[in-house]
């Protein structure tokens, strides 16, 4: 009976549910105080006389409460041992969890050292970055004062370049108007040539201003003035002979005196013929020096007519002018169609060799490319007359315009 009951017991102890973490009751994470286990050895029979049943009875009764006994220390003990399962598995939860919030920890400090270190180079680089900036400021302040000072010592330079050019041509048109009034009073034995020379300059310059509004007025009145020099010329000439075919008596008489006489007649015919027709006027003056005067008396007539480029826009005297309209107007008086073009007007004329002469066209490659880009007057003097871009049509320097390549003498 007693090997029953044991067997009986550790059936009923393999047939007990064991019980699983999920059901086990949530324990603190301290560690459990340890649990006296119990354990049955083994089941003591009583030794009784087997002629007693009552006995017996007795010892079934122990047996059975021994059983009993030993299955509530077993499922003791059974529940006791899933409580401290329970309890390490709660302790290594506990602790991994400690371990996992160390970890972000540790990773979350990381990550805010990087972000500081990070915030901190973007720091200093805005501050490089700024003090670069203010540098490049100062610097930009510094060159923009030294092209101010350039610019403002430029255009002083210039300004007296072009008071100097001023008073020169000033100088120059006194000149030639004292060398007008002495060839007047050197021609004062033909009044009368004279006088008609005087009408028909007189007649010349009107025609010159009409043409600016007109060109076709402007030619039929050359045309006329060109045809009273001509009546003039032969009158003269008619003169010069009747005086050449005097008598003999009175041509040696008289010789000095008729001699001079048909000297001041033929230089009163020259006066007249070179009063005709300006390109006629310019080729028979007498040499560079004559038609380079009367190119400049021209070209000052536009001096201070205001800088505009053309094309696109359009090229009217004396109100728009660019460097090759105000040359195209210029040589237009004296019958030479010019384009409006700095690079084609190079094309125009022979070139001249060594300095240039009052009258002669000069050019420019402002941007040392070999493109014609410039056009002006030579005044014969290192200067020239000439429209200066976003300016006027002023005398400057020749040197003060950058890139000069030659000359060309149109006449």
């Amino acid at each position: 009976q007693a090997a029953r009951a044991r067997a009986a017991a550790a059936a009923i102890v393999e047939k007990a549910p064991k019980p699983s973490p999920e059901d086990a009751e949530p324990v603190p994470v301290e560690e459990p105080e340890p649990i006296p286990e119990v354990q049955v050895s083994q089941v003591k029979r009583a030794k009784v006389p087997r002629a007693d049943l009552q006995s017996e009875q007795a010892a079934a009764e122990r047996e059975a409460a021994a059983q009993a006994a030993a299955e509530r220390a077993q499922r003791l003990a059974e529940q006791r041992a899933a409580e401290r399962q329970a309890a390490r598995k709660a302790a290594e939860q506990a602790a991994e969890q400690a371990a996992a919030e160390r970890q972000a920890a540790r990773l979350a400090r990381q990550e805010a050292r990087q972000e500081a270190e990070r915030q901190a180079e973007l720091a200093a680089q805005r501050a490089a970055e700024r003090q670069a900036a203010r540098e490049e400021a100062e610097r930009e302040a510094e060159r923009a004062a030294r092209r101010a000072a350039i610019e403002e010592a430029a255009a002083e330079q210039a300004a007296a370049e072009r008071e100097a050019a001023r008073l020169a041509a000033e100088r120059r048109a006194e000149e030639r108007a004292a060398e007008r009034a002495e060839a007047s009073a050197s021609a004062s034995a033909a009044a009368s040539e004279q006088a008609a020379a005087e009408q028909a300059a007189e007649r010349r310059a009107e025609k010159r201003a009409e043409a600016r509004q007109e060109a076709r007025a402007a030619e039929a009145s050359a045309s006329a003035s060109a045809a009273a020099s001509e009546q003039a010329a032969e009158r003269t000439e008619a003169s010069a002979s009747a005086s050449a075919s005097a008598p003999s008596s009175q041509d040696s008489g008289r010789g000095g005196g008729g001699r001079s006489n048909g000297a001041q007649a033929s230089s009163s015919a020259s006066a007249t013929a070179s009063a005709s027709a300006p390109a006629s006027r310019s080729r028979g003056g007498g040499g560079v020096g004559s038609y380079g005067d009367d190119v400049l008396a021209v070209a000052q007539e536009h001096l201070g007519t205001p800088y505009r480029l053309s094309p696109p826009g359009p090229c009217v005297a004396f109100e728009a002018e660019d460097c090759s309209c105000f040359t195209m107007l210029v040589f237009q008086e004296f019958g030479i169609a010019l384009p409006d073009s700095p690079g084609a007007q190079m094309g125009y004329g022979t070139p001249v060799h060594g300095a240039p002469q009052a009258g002669d066209l000069l050019f420019w490659s402002e941007d040392n490319s070999g493109y014609i880009t410039h056009v002006g007057i030579a005044m014969g003097d290192g200067t020239t007359i000439h429209a200066q871009i976003g300016s006027e049509v002023t005398v400057t320097s020749i040197n003060y315009i950058n890139g000069y390549v030659g000359a060309r003498r149109l006449l």
